[in-house]
């Protein structure tokens, strides 16, 4: 993982509010269901916004991050809402080996965060989220698309990956990867009920574009 997310983590407030498309989209599946009984696995949970949802609503939660200051803060913020009999896991390591056996979890999220690696990182933290969900389990992916303003400028590291790209919402940001239809479905070819969607939206006073892909499907 990019160090370069140490020093944000490390250095200022991130990611208080958490995302109202995954929330959608994992409560409309589970919304029926006890909590207390499902295991969500965060891959990169930054600021820990997402997995202050998932302890509020009463699931057992994981997170992992390359940043040991996102572990550190989230802890310290969050430790305090966890109730008695919750699971609350964090850990700092690598999204290419997760520290959990197959078949650990029901729902594993990443939301923007595998993008920030090289080709080879990104497919073999893929496979991993693949390896712990549960038969049945759903991934939730979130990653940027080619054709989002900046994911040709910076340095070009190799085909869809740029390091530090100059403008759009990875500007600064480290490895960016920004990925193409062919990518998205071979990280999705071992899920069933796979919902794939295209989100562009469109600046019209700078012309600038921010696209996304957003996944979800049942493994």
């Amino acid at each position: 993982m990019d160090p370069i997310w140490e020093k944000i983590h490390s250095s200022r407030e991130w990611g208080k509010y958490p995302a109202d498309d995954l929330i959608r989209t994992v409560m409309r599946t589970y919304k029926k269901s006890n909590t207390a009984e499902l295991d969500v696995l965060e891959v990169g949970f930054g600021g820990g916004a997402n997995l202050a949802f998932f302890v509020n609503e009463g699931f057992n939660v994981y997170g992992i991050d390359g940043a040991p200051s996102a572990v550190k803060n989230t802890l310290e913020r969050l430790q305090g809402l966890v109730k008695p009999d919750q699971v609350f896991d964090l850990v700092s390591q690598n999204f290419a080996d997760l520290p959990w056996p197959d078949h650990s979890f029901n729902i594993v999220v990443d939301h923007w965060a595998i993008y920030a690696n090289s080709t080879s990182d990104i497919k073999a933290a893929f496979a991993e989220c693949h390896r712990v969900l549960k038969p049945g389990g759903h991934l939730y992916s979130r990653s940027w698309a080619q054709g989002c303003t900046g994911f040709d400028t910076g340095t070009v590291m190799e085909p869809g990956t740029s390091n530090n790209p100059t403008k759009g919402p990875c500007k600064d940001m480290g490895t960016s990867h920004f990925f193409n239809q062919g990518e998205i479905n071979e990280i999705l070819a071992g899920y069933a009920d796979r919902q794939i969607r295209l989100s562009t939206i469109s600046d019209q006073s700078t012309g600038e574009q921010v696209i996304e892909w957003l996944c979800w499907a049942r493994k």
